[in-house]
């Protein structure tokens, strides 16, 4: 028990100092290709082609990140982090889709035959202004959208 607690406060203080962390991770990353192509130009083998097989050796700078992040942090935390930043976005950008919904939920609550039509008619508006809103972004094409 002691030991996971100590884990849990390590991820928590890594959590906080992510981006010195980061840091860290890259130098560290950094002195690792630097030395690996070192070696491969001592053994006789031309720079460019020692810093690509170093590369290669290594794996995708990315993907190393993120699998240090994971293994050091609180992954669930940071995705549900990374989530409400986007929701935010999403909601200045598009400031109607929070009162329509709120008016969907406040006539859904009455339980009564015709709220239902009106609830539909509000979906069907809101669904048709986020197509319209997409195509004249040029994110959908007019055509895909009148044939789904």
């Amino acid at each position: 028990m002691n030991t996971k607690f100590r884990q849990y406060v390590a991820r928590v203080g890594a959590f906080v100092r992510r981006p010195a962390l980061d840091r860290d991770f890259s130098e560290e990353l950094d002195s690792h290709f630097t030395m690996l192509v070192e070696d491969l130009v001592a053994s006789g083998m031309p720079l460019e082609q020692a810093r690509q097989k170093a590369r290669l050796d290594l794996g995708a700078r990315a993907q190393l990140l993120k699998a240090h992040r994971a293994a050091r942090g609180l992954p669930t935390l940071e995705m549900l982090l990374r989530d409400l930043r986007r929701a935010v976005q999403i909601l200045r950008r598009h400031p109607v889709l929070p009162l329509i919904a709120g008016v969907m939920v406040c006539l859904s609550r009455h339980g009564r035959q015709h709220r239902v039509a009106a609830i539909i008619i509000l979906f069907v508006v809101m669904a048709v202004w986020c197509l319209a809103s997409q195509c004249a972004k040029g994110n959908l094409d007019r055509q895909s959208v009148v044939s789904a």
